[in-house]
């Protein structure tokens, strides 16, 4: 158990991962994905500066945060703003996530972030120009902590333009998907933040509780990118699901 705990421990801290997703999407953008930062003891200002560093290094033209900023205090915000200092040409979109509403307060995020100049989707959307057209950006209230509204925050698009939801968790996705959304980016589950493979298959309690744990999932023309995120909850370990920084390349 020592060994396992100080794997995981090193896991969670050092060892992260650019995960890269190629999809068709109809607009040709560079969006980075970050979710479940958890800022707090082990998800230091300083740690979240690396953050900053390696996405700045991808060049981004959308940055896409989908919640839980905070671990268990609001005290730990401020260490958000290093994220706010990435470089990203259309900008940076985030949706709350559960930890917001557990244990911290929607509204002075909202602020923080307002300060910070990222732009926070409660239920709504923004219109992003890019040079190959418009994009979509839309964002949902946590599923459960929050109240979610994914009317509201597709209200009055399009069918068929290129739109990207955030929502923290992933279990929106078949509503998504019947109102033609074609990416939804999620967290929420860590991958499982402590996964054992058994017999072959993946063994957390994300993974038998929930239907979308990790990674890509299709469903007729829509997709769903579920991130292991950055940040951890409860022990600061990972064991096979290691942080995980995404990259896609939309076209």
């Amino acid at each position: 158990p020592l060994c396992f705990a100080t794997y995981g421990a090193a896991a969670a801290s050092i060892r992260t991962e650019v995960e890269e997703v190629r999809l068709a999407f109809g607009r040709a953008l560079r969006a980075v994905h970050l979710t479940d930062i958890h800022a707090g003891l082990y998800m230091t200002r300083e740690h979240l500066r690396r953050y900053a560093e390696l996405v700045n290094r991808l060049e981004p033209d959308l940055v896409l945060l989908t919640g839980d900023y905070i671990s268990n205090s609001m005290s730990f915000l401020p260490c958000m703003e290093e994220i706010a200092r990435v470089r990203s040409r259309h900008g940076i979109f985030a949706t709350l996530g559960n930890h917001e509403h557990w244990n911290g307060d929607a509204r002075q995020v909202a602020a923080a972030f307002r300060r910070w100049g990222i732009c926070l989707l409660q239920n709504e959307h923004r219109l992003v120009a890019t040079p190959g057209g418009p994009v979509a950006v839309a964002g949902v209230d946590d599923l459960e902590a929050g109240t979610p509204d994914l009317a509201a925050a597709l209200r009055g698009l399009p069918r068929g333009l290129p739109t990207i939801l955030l929502s923290h968790r992933p279990e929106i996705f078949p509503l998504a998907a019947d109102r033609g959304v074609p990416l939804t980016l999620a967290g929420h589950w860590h991958g499982g933040q402590i996964k054992l493979p058994v017999l072959g298959l993946d063994v957390s309690i994300a993974h038998l509780i929930s239907r979308y744990p990790e990674g890509l999932y299709r469903r007729a023309a829509s997709h769903l990118y579920v991130s292991r995120g950055i940040g951890t909850t409860g022990p600061p370990i990972r064991l096979n699901a290691p942080p995980e920084v995404v990259l896609f390349r939309l076209t």
